[in-house]
């Protein structure tokens, strides 16, 4: 699972002290079609703490689980808004977590703000609780939150303590109760499944929120009943959508998985396109609720339907050998651009190889996978977005070690936070952050400059938010 497999990651010693720049980039150019590199010219970046909050030294806090995802976005007004989690009890008791957002604007990071803090319940069905997934966007000026929150529906298990896809509205300004966009496996069905679609209560794993105006729009996982692996619910799960806001919530099923088993839904992500279009990518994940997947897959929705021709499409298809992204780490990534039209892209953790493909018709094909990262190990927890401006592909990653081969927790003192630039047929690499990066998110305001929010990897507590000068 990937919560199990990035603990020890995450748990990484030696704290190392902020400080307000960065030295001069390490800058490697790489070229698509070989050939002399570019000139290439460096950036600055100042760092700004935006939560340092420290978990109780005792008891069993998973740092390196789910609970270190984070989730970023930008509002018109060059607002970043930055969501996660932060552990505040130990497993080993009650356990609990809160929800989060702090936001940063001009220089100035607002006071971290907590919209939910989810426990679990101790005594004969002490339930674990799970942070799976998160996602923030902007309606105008005002944030709003998703994450797998409400409670669990169904009889007492003792897997799961939540079991809805929960919003978060901030307006007024103050956070609101949550708002359930769905509670169950009857809100999304296949009516060709029957039950096999619409049993269940564990709903909105790995959700993935855009906002339209007032109207929002969240991408989740339905897992059923969430207890089964093989041929059972993780199998059967479905990818659905929920839109409306808090005075009412509709539903529409992406993919079902309910027929033929394709374990969809895992590690979504949400965009929209021109004319209000939504494209979702999301990976294959059979064994867990949010264990490590395989072929990422594009689905587009047209007006308010949702094109059947795409439904299996890969959009790394060149990648014809399917041990080749077997392991796609913690997910691929997609982002839209006026001019360019899709991008998406991923890890082969199996090699630390991260592709890059983009689509102006995603219909109908993709560009062969584009290797932007392949020396040593890294191109870890691969974030992208577009240059508003070039409209280039830019993607942020965890550079892990200059040797090859390491697996998580064996990162080496040369790892770092890196940002893979596309300029016509050159990828550029630059260091922006030495202290490396865990889950890093980026984005860009609207002058065209980069904001990446992390977690440090050898003070995890730390979140971060590095801004290009």
């Amino acid at each position: 699972m990937l919560g199990r497999m990035n603990r020890s990651l995450a748990l990484l010693l030696a704290a190392v002290p902020l400080f307000a720049a960065c030295p001069p980039p390490t800058v490697t150019p790489h070229r698509d079609g070989g050939g002399d590199p570019p000139v290439v010219v460096t950036s600055a970046w100042t760092f700004y703490t935006l939560d340092d909050s420290v978990v109780p030294a005792s008891g069993d806090v998973e740092l390196g689980s789910s609970l270190s995802q984070i989730a970023i976005a930008v509002a018109p007004n060059d607002t970043v808004g930055v969501a996660y989690f932060r552990p505040d009890k130990m497993y080993t008791t009650k356990p609990a977590y809160d929800v989060r957002y702090v936001d940063w604007k001009a220089g100035t990071v607002g006071t971290p703000a907590d919209v939910r803090n989810i426990s679990g319940q101790t005594g004969a069905f002490p339930q674990y609780i799970n942070a799976q997934g998160i996602s923030v966007a902007f309606s105008g000026s005002e944030p709003a939150v998703a994450y797998f929150g409400g409670h669990w529906d169904g009889s007492p298990s003792p897997f799961w303590y939540q079991g809805d896809a929960a919003v978060a509205v901030h307006t007024g300004g103050g956070w609101q109760p949550e708002s359930l966009a769905a509670r169950d496996s009857s809100d999304a069905v296949d009516p060709s499944a029957g039950l096999v679609s619409s049993g269940g209560q564990l709903v909105g794993i790995f959700p993935s929120l855009v906002a339209s105006g007032a109207t929002y729009f969240l991408a989740y996982r339905d897992v059923h009943y969430g207890q089964s692996a093989g041929s059972g619910d993780y199998t059967a799960s479905e990818l659905e959508l929920a839109y409306g806001g808090p005075g009412g919530w509709n539903h529409e099923m992406i993919q079902s998985g309910a027929s033929d088993k394709g374990a969809y839904g895992g590690h979504s992500r949400l965009v929209m396109g021109d004319q209000g279009d939504l494209g979702v990518l999301s990976d294959h994940v059979p064994h867990d609720a949010d264990g490590t997947g395989f072929t990422p897959t594009f689905r587009l929705r047209h007006g308010t339907t949702w094109s059947k021709p795409v439904f299996g499409h890969d959009v790394f298809g060149d990648l014809t050998d399917t041990s080749t992204l077997s392991n796609t780490q913690s997910g691929a990534v997609l982002a839209y651009d006026s001019q360019k039209g899709y991008g998406a892209a991923v890890v082969n953790r199996g090699n630390s190889i991260l592709y890059y493909a983009q689509s102006k018709d995603p219909l109908s094909s993709w560009t062969t996978s584009d290797p932007v990262v392949g020396e040593g190990t890294g191109g870890w927890y691969p974030s992208l977005a577009f240059d508003p401006v070039e409209h280039e592909p830019n993607i942020a990653y965890y550079f892990c070690s200059a040797s090859s081969g390491k697996n998580e927790g064996q990162c080496t003192d040369d790892d770092a936070l890196k940002v893979a630039a596309h300029v016509s047929s050159y990828w550029t690499e630059t260091t922006v952050d030495p202290d490396g990066a865990f889950m890093p998110q980026l984005a860009y305001l609207s002058n065209g400059k980069r904001v990446i929010a992390y977690r440090v990897p050898r003070t995890p507590n730390v979140l971060r938010l590095a801004v290009e000068k």
